[in-house]
C-alpha cells in the first residue's frame, strides 16, 4: 500500500520489540522481505538473534559486546533477510552494513551517518524538535572516544580474518567485503542529555534520508 503511488519508494524499518514475542520472528521475516533498510540497537539485536536461533552470534555479543561481534550479528541478519542496508546504533558509534552494489558510495553513507550523529547530538542536548540552524554548533563538538576505540578494536579483530586490512582503516572506517561494505562510524556522545527518547529513530531516519538525498 505504501508503494501504490511510487513503486520505487525505499523503506526503512526501525525495530521495536513486540509485546507478543512469539509472533516477532514471523512478523520480522514478512516485513524485512519488503523493506530495504533495518535499524536496531546493541541490546535489541541480541533478542532478534536469539529468537531466530542464531545462538553463536548472540553469545558472542553477550560475552563481549564490541564493534566486531555486533558486525557479525548484523551481517547474519542482513544476509538472512536479504536487506540492502543494516544500521546498528550504539553509544558512541554506528555499525553499518550495505549490500554491493549500493546506490551511493560508502563514503556518502559514512557522511550520512555523521549528519545523523549531528542531528541526534542537538536533540540530546536541547530536546524537542531539531532546529536546522543549530546543526552548525556540532562542528565544534568532538566525536566520541568510544567510537575511535571501537575503530581500533575492529581493526585488530579483522586482521585475524583478513590480512588485507591495514592502518588506513582507522582514517576511513570503511572495509569492503565480497558482497557488502561495513562501516564503523564514531558518533557524538552528549553528557547529561535532556532527552534520550527516540534517539534510534532520529539516527536511522536522518542518516537514511541523507543517503537518499545524495
Amino acid at each position: 500500500a505504501l508503494r501504490q503511488g511510487n513503486p520505487e519508494l525505499r523503506i526503512h524499518y526501525e525495530y521495536v520489540p513486540m509485546k507478543v514475542e512469539e509472533l516477532e520472528t514471523e512478523v520480522l521475516s514478512q516485513v524485512c522481505g519488503k523493506v530495504q533498510s533495518f535499524g536496531v540497537n546493541e541490546n535489541e539485536i541480541k533478542r532478534v538473534l536469539q529468537n531466530y536461533g542464531f545462538h553463536k552470534e548472540y553469545a558472542a555479543i553477550q560475552e563481549d559486546e564490541r564493534a566486531y561481534t555486533l558486525y557479525l550479528g548484523a551481517l547474519k541478519l542482513f544476509r538472512h533477510w536479504g536487506l540492502e542496508r543494516f544500521h546498528l546504533h550504539n553509544l558512541g558509534y554506528y555499525v553499518v552494513v550495505v549490500a554491493k552494489p549500493y546506490p551511493i558510495s560508502p563514503q556518502k553513507v559514512r557522511q550520512a551517518c555523521l549528519y545523523a550523529s549531528a542531528v541526534n547530538a542537538i536533540k540530546a542536548k536541547y530536546g524537542g524538535y531539531v532546529e536546522p540552524q543549530k546543526l552548525a554548533e556540532v562542528a565544534n563538538w568532538p566525536l566520541s572516544k568510544i567510537g575511535f576505540e571501537q575503530l581500533a578494536s575492529f581493526l585488530r579483530d579483522m586482521k585475524q580474518v583478513d590480512s588485507q586490512i591495514d592502518e588506513e582503516f582507522l582514517g576511513e572506517g570503511i572495509w569492503e567485503q565480497e558482497d557488502h561494505y561495513v562501516m564503523i562510524v564514531p558518533s557524538h556522545v552528549i553528557p547529561n542529555p535532556v532527552s534520550t527518547v527516540g534517539m534510534g529513530d532520529t539516527i536511522s531516519s536522518s542518516s537514511y534520508l541523507a543517503e537518499l538525498s545524495s
